[in-house]
């Protein structure tokens, strides 16, 4: 009896159908977690930075990065590059493959201190991310095949501890509203902020950039990093997440005549500090002061800006003043200059050297009318000096 084209058609439709459920549930089903079991690594050598540690073998060698101080190579006992260590990244910028049964194997260890980590393993690289912030983290990009490197990238994770106390349960430190009634008197040539939604003002020199995307704060360019200051209306909560925000005493900053040290560092990179102080009228504030290797001009300049805080009455208008120059600043460096008027741009959140030289530069206006970093001698000059 022949067989009918319909059923032909219809094996085909089915056969088209079973072949896309697959593909589909092989793509979009979770992978199986696999629990790592660890090997002793008491012989190994240790890397210690000064936020964090961890082991690695004894015919292992760790490195910088050319001149990122902020991202380690490990190499294996053949010179070979085995992972990249990134310890400066923003979250929203990793570029993380899918992870699917088909084409990705998921393995966790136990850092001390820190929890379950995942690694994620694709065919021949790796990916385990430790959460420092929520919103910044550690990086580690494998790039072994070998299986006997994989073993031991597996041992070098599980090793991996903060070594300074966590802070976690200590409470953002609280100011009296002394100096935040009666600011003292912004130096000549000084610009001022003002948020009327939320009801405060200061101000600050002219060599610090406004910037209002992600969040709205002012800062500037230093030799070594940025400084940022900005003041956001929710203090609840501690200052630190979780075990991996420490606790440093060497610099402070002064509020009302009180001292106050940093409470809270975050470690993804040595040298960054970050202020925050709780201020309490009309509203709940948290003060927040980033600073990368600031040294003590920078804080004596933060002292003079926190004494020209000023609460005002509250405007119920949803609208913020804004400085009024045409040109503003953007990206998570504050690294681009733009129109004030268009929408903020995102960017890759590394550090590069050339941004130190952007404070011989400013966010103004060009002659061919858009915006841009004016390019003065200072800023070639900087910018040639640089190291290659």
């Amino acid at each position: 009896m022949p067989i009918s084209k319909r059923f032909f058609s219809y094996l085909l439709l089915y056969t088209i159908f079973i072949s896309v459920f697959i593909t589909f549930f092989s793509q979009t089903a979770r992978p199986k977690i696999y629990s790592v079991h660890i090997p002793d690594t008491s012989s190994w050598q240790t890397h210690t930075s000064p936020s964090f540690e961890f082991k690695y073998p004894p015919d292992w060698t760790i490195e910088s990065s050319g001149n990122d101080r902020w991202k380690l190579l490990v190499k294996n006992a053949g010179r070979s590059q085995v992972a990249l260590i990134d310890t400066s990244t923003f979250f929203t910028e990793i570029n993380s493959l899918p992870c699917n049964p088909s084409n990705c194997r998921i393995e966790t260890v136990n850092p001390p201190s820190i929890g379950r980590v995942d690694i994620k393993w694709y065919a021949s690289q790796g990916q385990a991310i430790i959460d420092i912030s929520g919103a910044y983290g550690i990086v580690f990009n494998f790039t072994a095949t070998s299986p006997q490197d994989k073993e031991r990238l597996k041992q070098l994770l599980s090793t991996f501890r903060f070594i300074y106390p966590s802070i976690s349960s200590a409470p953002i430190p609280s100011s009296p509203v002394c100096s935040l009634s009666q600011p003292a008197p912004a130096p000549p040539g000084w610009k001022k902020f003002t948020d009327a939604k939320q009801g405060y003002e200061f101000s600050y020199p002219a060599a610090y950039a406004f910037r209002n995307d992600s969040f709205t704060a002012v800062s500037k360019h230093t030799s070594q990093g940025l400084i940022t200051l900005y003041m956001s209306p929710d203090s609840q909560g501690s200052p630190c997440a979780n075990a991996a925000c420490n606790q440093q005493r060497d610099i402070s900053l002064t509020l009302c005549d009180k001292n106050y040290t940093t409470s809270q560092i975050w470690p993804y990179h040595d040298g960054l500090y970050t202020f925050k102080i709780s201020l309490a009228s009309p509203h709940e504030y948290s003060l927040d002061v980033g600073a990368s290797y600031p040294n003590e001009s920078d804080l004596a300049e933060l002292n003079s800006i926190l004494k020209t805080i000023r609460f005002i009455p509250e405007n119920t208008s949803t609208q913020t003043a804004t400085p009024t120059e045409p040109c503003k600043i953007s990206g998570c460096s504050s690294e681009l200059c733009i129109d004030a008027s268009s929408p903020d741009i995102g960017s890759v959140c590394i550090y590069r050297n050339e941004y130190s030289c952007y404070r011989f530069s400013a966010c103004e206006k060009q002659s061919n009318g858009q915006c841009d970093w004016t390019q003065t001698p200072q800023y070639l000059s900087c910018l040639s000096n640089l190291p290659k």
